[in-house]
């Protein structure tokens, strides 16, 4: 995600679970689905990101800058990210 966040032209937060990416004339999406971030090209196919995701929020904040916040479950352990970009 972060690859494709430095490398975009245009980012949108579509709402608080999906935020796309935009580099040229490709959309690439970030889904929270079934209890995983999945990621879209032009809203076809996807590929998993990340499993066992309990919560994924996407906050849109002034000057085009955004935070996502991320609780995941791994081996019994809650883990709790904040990113902003």
């Amino acid at each position: 995600m972060i690859k494709d966040y430095k490398e975009t032209k245009k980012v949108t937060v579509i709402n608080h679970n999906i935020i796309k990416f935009q580099k040229g004339d490709k959309a690439y999406y970030y889904k929270f689905k079934n209890n995983k971030i999945i990621k879209e090209v032009n809203n076809s196919g996807n590929i998993t990101m990340l499993y066992n995701v309990m919560t994924f929020n996407v906050t849109e904040l002034n000057n085009d800058n955004f935070l996502l916040d991320i609780k995941l479950q791994d081996k019994g352990e809650t883990i709790e990210k904040t990113l902003y970009f």
